[in-house]
């Protein structure tokens, strides 16, 4: 698909987008769905004992393994963009930047300490309430 990009004080020019198809697009989104489901249900059921609870080793197996397909996902696109530096093409994807000044580190550090107050305060009234 060609598509024009319009800058301002500059000529209009003509560039090449690449386009996905609509089951590579579904496929982009099932992939995580049916890996999760395979960890849970496939690899997961085999460890957990007769009547027995999900072991802690087993909820952390899954939290890894489960974004992994995901990333797998997110790396494919960007390989198919054109990007041959992965670790480089996130950072300019990202484009993380630390919050700057004094004034802003407070701010952060105060959100930091209400969110985790809030959720301290959250637990302690589920305990409560059974």
């Amino acid at each position: 698909m060609t598509t024009s990009i319009d800058t301002a004080g500059q000529e209009s020019r003509q560039i090449e987008v690449p386009q996905d198809s609509l089951w590579r697009i579904l496929f982009m989104f099932l992939w995580p769905a049916v890996w999760y489901t395979f960890v849970i249900y496939g690899v997961a059921a085999r460890f957990i004992p007769e009547g027995g609870t999900v072991p802690t080793w087993m909820f952390l197996l899954i939290i890894v393994l489960g974004p992994g397909a995901e990333l797998l996902a997110g790396l494919l696109l960007l390989r198919q963009e054109g990007y041959r530096k992965i670790d480089v093409a996130l950072r300019e994807r990202i484009r993380w930047r630390w919050p700057q000044g004094r004034r802003t580190w407070i701010l952060v550090i105060v959100v930091l300490i209400l969110a985790d107050g809030w959720g301290y305060t959250y637990r302690a009234a589920q305990c409560r309430t059974g």
